[in-house]
């Protein structure tokens, strides 16, 4: 037995050795269809899974957190977080990061009299994990825990809310909570004022409140939070409602596509694991289900692109595998045909072809995956990838160790099968060089006009889709085969079709040349008619390599412009800008001059759109997006097949049709803007809130009795690029007569030199819209 399979192998290595050329061939083939297997499983995989850490790290710091929160007293406060910290442990296994715990009182509390606050202003106290790690003391120490029950809890506050009252260490603060009608006192210390390290810093989670300490909703300013310790926020400050929330601040090294699966489906069932567990209602808010799963279709989608050009690539290396074959079993036909007639069963002539196929592929299949990694590290150098600046790290997977060996088993049996269909003796083989076929296999069997009917069927569903990705009746989005290797049965059967036409084509030339003079012209058309099939085959791979060229080149300018047709989509126009809440931002009313006084910009045009309120009874609810008719035809990124009408056209009916509105138009000079109200209250209401159960009480109060009333009057008005500005006054008692002064050309605190910098102004001509009045009654 080993003796036989020693000599199989010796007439192996003598043979390969005979054909070295053709052999050195078939092996660069396997090898690159290997290659190109392995890269097809490893690529998908590796460009998906740092376009998702790309995404997630980009992404708003909200939308990539994690927030569980919910109302709940301070006693059921520790239990709650017992429930919270395991679960979250759970859902986000597969990431890094930290939990932080931003715990605040739900009641604003009244400050004391100080320097540079109105009545109206309140503040908050609240506690977070971890805050010497993200901020730095500029004076004092962290608080501790107070031991003595009637002592002032510590706090430390940032230091811009600590430079606009005007507090220094060891300053106390006398803050009042309420608990319904009573008045409880929340004495406090300030021990600490700190400035952040980072605004950018995922702790803060972007929030004003947290980054300034300063929130205006120009009704009052909430100042704070002043942070204490969780022991004192819990039992000593006697507030008895408290905002528990818990934010993860996740890091994505770790994630990957398995991973992102399963972490969106924890996500998922978090909220009702946690109603099961702790029988409350807790509110889960993240962007990362939205984004994970939009990274998995974003995967499906790419390994669809890679699957349309593997299997093409495939098939044509196939059938270059199946071309060398068919070069060795020409050049080794007679002696196959000695073995044959010297005993050797069919079974030792396929032993003996499988075995020269394998010695070719195994070496192959050890080292396609590596290679397949080193192509595509290219990437990240050169290409588009290396163009928008995302780097992959493809790594070698057992995944790509089997498509490479599916891919070495496939060539090594192309390599044998060959062999074993023309095992014949010798006489045989020697009688039938004279009488070779003139149709191919696949021709005898129609197997050409079979693969052309699949094509019409393929080619119909994808027109009738849209795409190789299909809903199941379940609605999840996954591949349809048939649809996935259309376009490389269309490209075969194209190709198999043409070698019809080939001899059919060569008779012709031969019948027009043969009633010539020349001699090379008359042979080879002669000698292409009489023996086609020496020849197709050489004809059928250059078809099937020009074919694919011109499907990548068509597959390549439809994906960028697919592309560039979405960017356009979700931006808009060339630049985006989005308003932010921030006090320490410009206001609203000086941001389109200041726009438009930056360099490098041509034309803008203010829009908004409105997402709540909007419904309609039988086509459900849609959004209301408002743009400068006069504009944003030149501005807005629109398809030219978008509309049956160009835009500008579209955009000018609704100019048009535009009401004429008849207001009153303020002096341009003008720059204050006088109120003088005259009330006569008739019926008033004092709404009281139960931060716990969410309730709202309304309390009959005597117009004639009450005392303590403050009024505020705000205006709106219409600027010259039809943007409306509302503009507020603060709080006064009321009084018979009262009167207010408005500025016309408003002012933010800590940002008055930036609009003056940019001489940000209303835009002329300016219309007065709308007046509006506010009441507020004193607390109890």
């Amino acid at each position: 037995m080993v003796g036989s399979l020693l000599a199989g192998w010796r007439v192996s290595l003598h043979r390969t050795r005979a054909d070295w050329p053709i052999v050195a061939a078939a092996w660069l083939i396997t090898l690159l269809a290997a290659v190109l297997f392995s890269a097809g499983l490893i690529y998908p995989s590796a460009a998906a899974e740092a376009g998702l850490r790309r995404a997630l790290t980009d992404a708003p710091v909200a939308d990539a957190q994690i927030q569980v929160s919910l109302y709940g007293t301070a006693a059921d406060a520790p239990h709650l977080d017992e429930v919270v910290m395991p679960e979250l442990g759970r859902a986000t296994a597969s990431l890094s990061g930290s939990v932080v715990r931003d715990w605040q009182g739900s009641q604003t509390l009244r400050l004391p009299a100080l320097a540079g606050i109105e009545p109206e202003d309140q503040a908050i106290v609240g506690y977070m994990d971890g805050l010497a790690d993200h901020a730095t003391l500029v004076g004092g120490a962290w608080p501790v825990d107070v031991d003595d029950p009637a002592a002032p809890i510590q706090v430390a506050t940032v230091a811009a809310v600590a430079r606009q009252l005007g507090l220094e260490v060891g300053d106390e603060l006398a803050l009042v909570g309420r608990q319904g009608s009573d008045q409880v006192p929340v004495p406090a210390r300030v021990v600490g004022i700190f400035e952040i390290d980072s605004v950018e810093d995922p702790y803060w989670n972007g929030d004003e409140q947290l980054l300034t300490g300063i929130r205006d909703n120009s009704q009052y300013r909430t100042f704070g939070p002043f942070l204490t310790t969780r022991d004192d926020l819990l039992a000593q400050a006697g507030i008895p409602a408290i905002r528990l929330q818990w934010r993860i601040v996740p890091g994505f090294e770790r994630l990957d596509v398995e991973g992102a699966g399963s972490l969106r489906a924890n996500l998922d069932g978090m909220s009702d694991r946690l109603r099961v567990a702790s029988g409350e209602d807790f509110r889960v808010v993240s962007g990362l289900p939205q984004m994970l799963a939009d990274a998995e279709r974003s995967l499906l989608v790419s390994r669809t692109g890679v699957l349309l050009l593997v299997v093409q690539l495939s098939i044509l290396a196939a059938y270059a595998i199946i071309l060398t074959a068919s070069l060795l079993v020409d050049h080794r036909r007679l002696d196959t045909a000695m073995l044959r007639s010297r005993g050797a069963g069919t079974r030792q002539i396929a032993a003996l072809g499988l075995a020269e196929g394998l010695l070719l592929a195994v070496p192959a299949v050890v080292v396609a995956p590596w290679l397949a990694v080193a192509a595509l590290e290219v990437l990240n150098v050169a290409g588009p990838l290396a163009e928008v600046g995302l780097r992959i790290s493809p790594q070698v997977t057992l995944e790509g160790y089997l498509a490479g060996g599916a891919a070495g088993l496939v060539c090594a049996v192309l390599l044998a099968l060959p062999a074993v269909l023309s095992r014949r003796g010798f006489a045989a083989e020697q009688g039938g060089l004279s009488r070779q076929e003139t149709r191919t296999f696949g021709q005898r069997m129609g197997i050409d006009i079979a693969l052309l009917a699949v094509t019409g069927i393929a080619l119909w569903q994808l027109r009738f889709y849209g795409a190789p990705l299909t809903r199941s009746i379940q609605g999840g989005l996954g591949l349809d085969p048939l649809l996935v290797a259309a376009p490389a049965i269309g490209l075969l059967a194209g190709g198999v079709v043409a070698l019809r036409t080939l001899p059919l084509l060569a008779e012709a030339v031969e019948a027009a040349v043969s009633r010539g003079r020349g001699l090379v012209g008359t042979l080879s058309s002669r000698q292409l008619a009489r023996r086609p099939l020496r020849y197709t085959r050489a004809a059928l791979l250059l078809m099937l390599a020009m074919s694919m060229g011109v499907f990548s080149l068509s597959y390549a300018a439809t994906w960028s412009g697919s592309q560039r047709d979405q960017a356009a989509f979700q931006a808009g126009a060339d630049v985006r800008v989005s308003m932010t809440s921030s006090s320490s931002g410009l206001p609203p009313w000086a941001l389109p001059a200041a726009y438009a006084g930056l360099p490098g910009i041509d034309q803008m045009s203010p829009v908004q759109r409105i997402s709540d309120g909007l419904s309609f009874t039988a086509a459900g609810s849609a959004d209301l997006l408002a743009l400068d008719a006069a504009t944003a035809a030149t501005i807005v990124l629109v398809r030219e097949d978008g509309a049956a009408q160009p835009l500008g056209e579209l955009l000018g009916a609704l100019e048009r049709g535009r009401p004429e509105l008849s207001l009153p138009v303020l002096p341009e000079a003008a720059a204050w803007l006088r109120i003088v109200p005259r009330l006569d209250i008739r019926a008033l209401n004092q709404v009281n809130y139960d931060p716990l159960t969410g309730d709202l009480d309304f309390t009959p109060l005597d117009p004639q009795g009450a005392s303590g009333i403050r009024v505020s009057v705000s205006a709106v008005v219409l600027d010259g690029r039809g943007l409306l500005h509302r503009i507020a006054s603060g709080y006064l008692q009321m009084a018979p007569s009262m009167s207010f002064a408005l500025p016309l050309q408003p002012t933010t605190p800590g940002n008055a030199d930036a609009v003056a910098t940019l001489g940000a102004r209303l835009i002329a001509p300016v219309t007065l819209a709308a007046l509006g009045l506010e009441l507020s009654l004193p607390e109890n």
